[in-house]
């Protein structure tokens, strides 16, 4: 049998035999001929047996040994018997006087290891790698070297020095260690990586030797992300962060985060006046889910070959268990907004600290469903919501509006508030012009409350999404009914006579359908009765807007911008830097 035991450097006090470990059917030293005479009854190797050696009789007298032969066994020849007696004696006092200089340091059966220690030859192309993980008579035993064929192939090439070589040892507490392979496998450790370090050039807890790149599901300390990239799929979250959980507690990969594939977290808490049922305002999960499915849509590509956004909407449920009812400070369901720093001043910030888990903050965005909104001391305003442009905070506030519940416009507007912490905008790449015909997104206050357009007619059909730049610029100075929105058609009518003009017309459309059906256009500089997104013609574009998200905003450090979100036209929309 094979004995194995600490090495020198570790907890030299544990020693385990190898039928502990499992391993049987060799031949121990206690079953391995002796030197022959006189070199056995030269115990202290001095070339001559002498009183040194009956010193060691009486010193180890009775020690017996468990496959290990004690130092003393000398007799009876040729095996001994793995104990230290009176036969042990009288052989020393036989030789005692002998020349053995010309035995040799090893016995029979043994010889010379890489670093000069006298081992069983049997080691060599044993199965077991002789890197200095096992001893023989007290001495760590190395045939991992070149002149002993890698110890007989037993070792690998790369561990072919002389010496015991470390590796990379990826522990169970999601760490990394340049351990020994015997110390990596006494720590618990998954993996062990011969001759490979720690190092984490990215920064995001995961070694680069770990990191595979190939988004392969992550096993045994291996991921599949991106060695140079600390964010692979490019989230704002750290792949350490999604594969491990944070190092603040948040267990991201329990919520199904993939560092391959882009997340996006909000927790919901919802609020409501003294007199209505708490869960008056929060979000429907019908609602909640058409939001979670457009993103899914998203024309976003992932490094994993999928394309998509997985959103995660805690409204409470398992795994997040953090969305809930949250009381408002004057308990009157109504949001009080600064009208200097927006959102990062009233009565979120309270609500907030009192809900949101610290270890959350900087990795998922907050909202609040409420009545309504208003600058600190006056009146609500009627507005749909507000968020940070970008940021992390939003607010939806239609709970005073009339028929509100398990509706659409909930939903639309939720993801209207969170595409402005998305860096999302109301025209596009900018604010301005609202209500543009060719600008399919419910960023746009033209398809915010009644969804996007699904026929490409202009007007609302009840989608979800964000715009995706399918649509040709326009020239209200310049519009072709014939074309529409764009070359395929269907041709639009965008004068209102009833017919489709053969030649080019110029009309203000940028205004606010009547309804969700109704279209609604005016002559060129005319002020409109109802709101329009200006009063002349202009030139306008589509946008691509799920190019433009911007993941990064919820990490800001510097108080963000506000937008306050008006599509039906109370009082006119104002940005608060």
């Amino acid at each position: 049998m094979r004995l194995i035991s600490l090495p020198f450097y570790a907890f030299s006090t544990l020693s385990l035999t190898s039928a502990a470990l499992g391993y049987a059917g060799e031949s121990g030293p206690c079953t391995y001929p002796l030197k022959p005479a006189p070199c056995n009854a030269d115990i202290d190797s001095s070339g001559a047996v002498g009183v040194d050696d009956l010193l060691m009789i009486v010193d180890q007298w009775g020690a017996t040994g468990d496959n290990e032969r004690p130092t003393g066994d000398c007799a009876p020849l040729n095996n001994g018997d793995c104990q230290v007696n009176i036969t042990d004696l009288l052989m020393v006092l036989d030789q005692f006087g002998s020349d053995t200089s010309a035995c040799g340091p090893c016995g029979i059966g043994e010889i010379l290891d890489c670093q000069g220690n006298c081992a069983p030859a049997y080691y060599v192309g044993d199965t077991y790698c002789d890197d200095g993980s096992w001893t023989y008579n007290g001495n760590q035993i190395y045939f991992n070297c070149p002149e002993f064929d890698c110890d007989g192939g037993d070792c690998d090439t790369q561990n072919c020095t002389g010496d015991m070589i470390t590796g990379s040892c990826w522990l169970p507490s999601n760490t990394c260690s340049v351990l020994y392979e015997f110390d990596c496998e006494l720590a618990g450790g998954v993996s062990w990586l011969v001759g490979a370090n720690c190092e984490d050039t990215d920064g995001d807890r995961i070694p680069d030797v770990y990191e595979l790149g190939d988004c392969s599901t992550p096993t045994g300390g291996f991921t599949g992300t991106d060695p140079n990239n600390s964010d692979t799929d490019g989230d704002s979250i750290d792949d350490g962060d999604e594969v491990f959980g944070t190092l603040a507690g948040l267990d991201l990969p329990g919520y199904g985060c993939n560092p391959c594939r882009k997340d996006i977290l909000i927790q919901v808490d919802w609020t409501n006046a003294a007199a209505e049922d708490n869960d008056y305002n929060k979000l429907h999960p019908n609602q909640a889910a058409r939001v979670v499915a457009a993103f899914a849509n998203a024309p976003l590509s992932n490094p994993d070959g999928s394309t998509g956004i997985t959103l995660h909407i805690d409204l409470g449920q398992a795994p997040y268990l953090g969305g809930q009812y949250v009381t408002d400070p004057n308990g009157d369901g109504n949001i009080e907004v600064d009208n200097v720093i927006g959102l990062s001043g009233g009565e979120l910030p309270i609500m907030r600290a009192n809900s949101l888990a610290a270890n959350r903050d900087g990795y998922f965005h907050y909202a609040i469903m409420a009545n309504s909104l208003s600058w600190v001391g006056e009146d609500p305003l009627g507005w749909s919501g507000y968020g940070d442009l970008p940021g992390e905070n939003f607010i939806v506030t239609m709970g005073s509006w009339p028929a509100i519940g398990d509706e659409d416009r909930i939903g639309s507007t939720f993801m209207h508030e969170l595409g402005h912490n998305l860096d999302l905008k109301h025209g596009g790449a900018t604010h301005s012009p609202n209500y543009k015909a060719n600008f399919n997104s419910v960023m746009n206050y033209r398809f915010q409350l009644c969804g996007t357009d699904l026929d490409s007619d202009s007007l609302p059909d009840g989608g979800l999404d964000y715009s995706r730049n399918m649509n040709d610029d326009l020239n209200e100075s310049l519009l072709d009914e014939s074309a529409g929105l764009h070359a395929a058609g269907p041709a639009i009518d965008w004068n209102g006579n009833g017919a489709i003009d053969a030649g080019l017309i110029s009309f203000n459309i940028n205004c606010r359908p009547n309804g969700c059906n109704g279209l609604r256009s005016y002559g060129c500089n005319v002020n409109p009765p109802t709101q329009c997104g200006d009063i002349i013609c202009t030139s306008y574009t589509d946008n691509n807007d799920w190019n433009q998200v911007k993941f990064s905003g919820i990490t800001m450090l510097t108080i963000p911008t506000g937008i306050g979100c008006n599509p039906m036209g109370f009082t006119t929309d104002t940005d608060n830097e």
